[in-house]
C-alpha cells in the first residue's frame, strides 16, 4: 500500500474514532503523518474483530478480480465442483453454515 493511501485511511480511522468532528481534518492527517513516520515498515495495528484495513484490501482484491480475472471460468468450475466429487464435502459444510446462523453451533454454550 502506497505512503498516501495509508496516511489517509490512519486518518480516516482516527476522524471515525473521534466521532467523525467537523473542523479535524488536519489535526488528523498530521497525527495519521506522524504515525506513517514513526511506524516501523512492517508495523501492522491490531484492529481486532471487524478489521477494517483488511476489509478494505479484500474488496479491493474482489473487485479487480472481477475486473481481470476469469470470472465465468471461475463460476463454471465451482460449479462442477458441486457435481463432482466434492460435492458430499461441500453439502455438509453447508449444512454446518445453515445450522450455524440459525443458532444451533455445538459449540455456542447458551
Amino acid at each position: 500500500m502506497d505512503d498516501k493511501r495509508r496516511i489517509r485511511e490512519w486518518a480516516y480511522d482516527l476522524w471515525e474514532k473521534e466521532g467523525r468532528p467537523t473542523g479535524r481534518a488536519l489535526d488528523h492527517w498530521l497525527e495519521a503523518e506522524l504515525r506513517e513516520r514513526t511506524a516501523a515498515p512492517s508495523q501492522q495495528t491490531n484492529e481486532g474483530e471487524g478489521n477494517r484495513t483488511a476489509a478494505r484490501e479484500f474488496n479491493r482484491a474482489q473487485q479487480a478480480f472481477a475486473q481481470r480475472g476469469p470470472v465465468e471460468q471461475k463460476a463454471r468450475e465451482a460449479e462442477s465442483a458441486r457435481g463432482g466429487a466434492e460435492r458430499k464435502p461441500l453439502k455438509k459444510a453447508e449444512r454446518a453454515g445453515r445450522r450455524r446462523s440459525r443458532g444451533e453451533d455445538p459449540e455456542v454454550k447458551h
